[in-house]
């Protein structure tokens, strides 16, 4: 078997450092500058209730804007570091698309055992014949499920991680931004 067979790319991966936003509301001061970084940089996550801050879980990407605009450090990152994953992504010129978040706040142990399983998801889908196709095409070829079911093989989840349950690929959401003109 050709080695090329088992070089799947893990640039295939988007891999993002993200953060947990840790909040001591003894800290705040009710001045508002995470929620207006949030707001204006990020997800707008945050909203002021009762002089109190609370985060939309939901909406929070884990960006630390919020940490990095706090004057009294009331918002800290997370003592854990944690890790995106966006899957899918291509730049091909007939059928470009944007990565999708396949998994979220996973911890480095994790994504090593997810990124492991990359090869056996490889060759299985390519029936272990010594082919290379971009890592994009291999999902759609095995199927989103599969793809799922065999990444995650043999891999515990921490306690925070998340997965996205299904993926539905929209390749004209950047192809339809292609011929916007610009205002001079």
């Amino acid at each position: 078997m050709s080695e090329r067979l088992y070089q799947g790319s893990y640039a295939d991966f988007g891999i993002l450092g993200v953060t947990i936003p840790q909040y001591d509301a003894s800290r705040c001061i009710s001045c508002g500058a995470c929620v207006r970084a949030c707001s204006q940089r990020s997800t707008d996550a945050l909203s002021a209730v009762n002089g109190r801050v609370v985060r939309n879980e939901h909406i929070c990407i884990g960006c630390g804007e919020c940490v990095e605009a706090c004057p009294t450090r009331a918002f800290v990152r997370s003592p854990k570091v944690y890790y995106r994953v966006l899957i899918g992504g291509r730049t091909s010129r007939k059928s470009p698309r944007v990565g999708k978040i396949f998994l979220d706040y996973i911890t480095e142990d994790v994504l090593l055992k997810v990124i492991g399983n990359w090869r056996e998801f490889s060759a299985n889908t390519l029936e272990y014949k010594p082919v290379y196709i971009h890592g994009g095409h291999l999902i759609d070829k095995a199927g989103y499920m599969k793809f799922k079911e065999m990444m995650l093989d043999g891999v515990t989840l921490n306690k925070e991680a998340k997965v996205a349950s299904r993926i539905n690929w929209n390749e004209q959401e950047y192809r339809a931004n292609m011929s916007v003109n610009h205002a001079n």
